[in-house]
Order: C-alpha cells, then sequence, then structure tokens
C-alpha cells in the first residue's frame, strides 16, 4: 500500500493507492494514530485495488480513535 498526504487547509487528504492486506494493518494504523490523531482527514481510497477483511477492521479502528 502507498499512501501520499496532503493538507488542503484545515483538512488532511490521504490518498491510498494498492491494497490493503493483513500484513500492512499493522503499519497503516500505526501511521495512522502517529500522525494523524486529531485532524479533520479524508481518505480518498478510489486507488486500491483489494481491502482484505482485516483491512477493513483496521481501518475502521483508526477512524474510531
Amino acid at each position: 500500500m502507498r499512501a501520499n498526504v496532503k493538507t488542503l487547509g484545515s483538512v488532511t487528504v490521504v490518498n491510498l493507492a494498492g491494497y490493503i492486506s493483513f500484513e500492512s494493518t499493522e503499519p497503516f494504523r500505526n501511521g495512522c494514530l502517529k500522525h494523524l490523531i486529531d485532524k479533520e482527514v479524508v481518505f480518498d481510497v478510489s486507488a486500491l485495488s483489494f481491502v482484505g477483511s482485516c483491512g477493513i477492521q483496521d481501518f475502521l479502528g483508526v477512524l474510531r480513535e
């Protein structure tokens, strides 16, 4: 998975590309929690080709936190 982060005003836009699988969920979750906590974030997932069930679970977990 690749992530490109940019800031547009007060909003952080995270463009995700590739795939989120079991192997990439922990680094994705840790990176989001480290860099995106307390920010207004928009995830652009249009370039993802695959998201495994673990990826969905961690993605939703990040959104809740």
